[in-house]
């Protein structure tokens, strides 16, 4: 697989044809609220333990692993990397973290030739084989977008961040169920129990590709005034125990709440990862809302080809 991403820094979409009339716009937003309706009511039991817990089975296979494979191996899962997490929207696009797309565009700068790697979206919640042998379960990455809005003042291994959403075009992506945005204002969330997925190696020592889903119950809160991240949303662990904790490789993943992905992973709490006990309640990640850059989403889907 030879073949480069090409990925737009900060875009917004590139209408094909302008002339599409609103009318078509707004009968898409009302099927979209219309199925919102209908989805599963995520996070609307109380849970008094965060423990992070492996999902099993096929629920949740909206959300999905970018990885970077090496170019002289292609779909080869034993030398890959785990880049981040990713929401796959429709066939051809997914939604993840800005910072994500900026490390796939940066990820072969100073590589040499027999490093270079192309961006996946790898399938399915299970490790691959540990022949190294994967499925059909690997989709190509074509392009990638920031929005336009995204910027990066991170300094001294602080993480700031703003507008830290980004959306990729892929092959097409045949699954049962895709992710449904959840179009309430973020603001009002503040309270919810809701599920913190995304992969995550099991354990430090564990190659990237082996990062298996995992689910959090948190409890959606206020970010401190001293968050550098913006628009932003937080999450608690409840009653202080448990690891409710993000992790490095959930950065792109979903906050889940009903009625559907309310935000995504942004910033990951490295020093409590793997705490067995999480002290601070808040401090388990920072997450951006995604209801205020529903327009620009709905944008791609509806008319970038």
């Amino acid at each position: 697989m030879n073949k480069r991403v090409v990925v737009h820094k900060q875009a917004s979409p590139n209408w094909s044809n302008p002339a599409l009339p609103a009318a078509f716009m707004k009968m898409f937003i009302s099927i979209s609220l219309l199925l919102l309706l209908f989805l599963p009511q995520y996070g609307t039991e109380s849970t008094a333990s965060t423990t992070a817990m492996a999902v099993e089975g096929n629920q949740y296979s909206y959300i999905v692993r970018i990885e970077g494979i090496l170019d002289a191996s292609p779909k080869s899962s034993t030398n890959a990397i785990h880049i981040c997490s990713a929401v796959v929207l429709s066939p051809t696009w997914t939604i993840t973290a800005a910072h994500c797309v900026a490390f796939i565009y940066n990820m072969n700068a100073e590589q040499p030739a027999s490093g270079q790697r192309s961006p996946v979206i790898r399938l399915g919640h299970t490790p691959p084989p540990a022949d190294g042998k994967p499925p059909n379960d690997v989709v190509n990455i074509q392009e990638g977008y920031k929005h336009p809005g995204y910027r990066d003042f991170s300094a001294g291994g602080t993480r700031d961040l703003r507008n830290d959403v980004g959306m990729l075009r892929t092959d097409p992506i045949a699954i049962k169920d895709y992710a449904k945005i959840s179009s309430a204002d973020f603001t009002s969330m503040i309270g919810v129990t809701a599920k913190a997925l995304g992969y995550r190696p099991p354990s430090s020592g564990t190659n990237g590709t082996a990062a298996q889903l995992q689910s959090s119950d948190v409890l959606i809160v206020e970010c401190s005034s001293r968050s550098e991240m913006y628009p932003s949303l937080c999450a608690a662990s409840q009653c202080g125990s448990g690891r409710g904790a993000a992790c490095a490789g959930d950065a792109g993943g979903a906050l889940l709440a009903a009625p559907g992905v309310v935000a995504i992973t942004s910033r990951h709490a490295a020093h409590l990862c793997r705490a067995a006990v999480v002290p601070d309640p808040s401090a388990v990640g920072i997450f951006v809302p995604l209801s205020p850059y529903i327009t620009w989403i709905a944008n791609f889907i509806l008319y970038v080809h």
